[in-house]
């Protein structure tokens, strides 16, 4: 878990050599960790301007892997819960299946807690802080780190304090996309990653730890459908970042309805929701805000790069837009965008719903 914490650390200065002390790795394992922190940080290489490909973790040759314990076969499952729309479909999904889940979180801000709350599972609250001597450092560097990656290692040695086997994450099929050249924000949340650490876990830390996304196979448009039905949670769900700022003061309790993420989630929701009803949500009509457009037109593709954020595939918000209803027609972002010729096939919702 110390080398995927690291990468919050290595970030500031980006050092030349890498040592590890008390122990080797593998040539296997320093691969992993390499593309841990090159892909994982491959948006902040991008935003900073700086080339870490000479990264190399330090590795011997023909070491054996040594017998490992072992998680018994019954399957204790945890949701990590992050305060939006996609945990709590799971959430719900498996509080109605024969398994009783536990819910647990790094961190506990206000959406997360009033989901829990919600929810009536028991839960397990795991805190994470960052070195206060970071703040100290002049001219460091700073910016993105795979922070599901991270949460990822963080859940293991959870598992085995806490005894589960089985961790529910919500990435869905949209998490694969990048957002220009091989730079993707949410590789960690990707199906690469998520294959390569399961592979990594089984063969140098434990057996029977299971990692899975459970909504993968869904498109953000199908999980936008499931959560505007679970309107228990309409109340209290935020995916805003702003409300889970690491400097508490700084947090907000909801939407701040002028980011990419609140912009990303008000569309996919307009879809299968009422105005009024997402309106009072946000305490806007981000639709019908001018100051808007621009991130709804990098969102569609029609400039600029998709955002840096945990936001959907550029087809999805097409699909989106060309299934508003027609209460929604005549706001300004909307006339704006269906303005444009999209260079795509119109897919009915149904269509869109389970093919994207």
């Amino acid at each position: 878990m110390h080398i995927a914490l690291g990468v919050s650390y290595y970030k500031t200065y980006l050092p030349k050599n890498i040592v590890i002390k008390n122990y080797e790795l593998s040539k296997k394992q320093a691969q992993f960790w390499e593309m841990f922190y090159k892909k994982g940080l491959g948006e902040f290489c991008y935003r900073n301007k700086v080339d870490i490909s000479y990264l190399k973790f330090p590795y011997k040759e023909g070491l054996d892997n040594k017998d490992l314990p072992s998680f018994d076969n019954e399957k204790k499952i945890v949701i990590p819960v992050g305060g939006g729309k996609d945990s709590t479909v799971v959430l719900e999904a498996i509080k109605a299946s024969k398994y009783k889940p536990r819910a647990i979180s790094v961190g506990f801000p206000r959406p997360i807690k009033d989901t829990i709350d919600k929810s009536g599972l028991d839960n397990i609250v795991i805190e994470r802080k960052i070195s206060e001597n970071i703040k100290d450092l002049k001219d460091a560097l700073n910016g993105h780190v795979p922070i599901s990656g991270i949460i990822a290692f963080i859940l293991l040695c959870a598992g085995q304090i806490y005894d589960f086997n089985y961790v529910l994450m919500a990435n869905e099929a949209s998490a694969n996309q990048g957002n220009t050249g091989d730079v993707n924000h949410q590789w960690s949340k990707s199906f690469e990653f998520e294959e390569a650490y399961n592979e990594y876990v089984s063969e140098n830390i434990i057996k029977g730890f299971n990692y899975i996304s459970f909504l993968r196979p869904l498109s953000e448009l199908h999980i936008a459908k499931l959560f505007s039905t679970l309107t228990n949670y309409h109340d209290v769900f935020t995916s805003c970042n702003k409300a889970f700022k690491l400097d508490k003061e700084k947090r907000i309790d909801y939407w701040c309805a002028s980011c990419d993420k609140c912009r990303f989630v008000f569309l996919i929701l307009a879809v299968f929701m009422k105005k009024q009803d997402l309106v009072k949500i946000f305490k806007k009509n981000m639709l019908n805000d001018m100051d808007n457009l621009k991130g709804y037109e990098e969102l569609t593709g029609l400039s600029g790069i998709k955002p840096f954020e945990c936001v959907g595939e550029i087809g999805e918000c097409v699909v989106a837009f060309n299934n508003l209803s027609n209460e929604w027609q005549e706001d300004f972002v909307v006339k704006n965008i269906l303005i444009r010729n999209f260079a795509f096939v119109k897919l009915s919702l149904n269509e869109s719903v389970t093919q994207l």
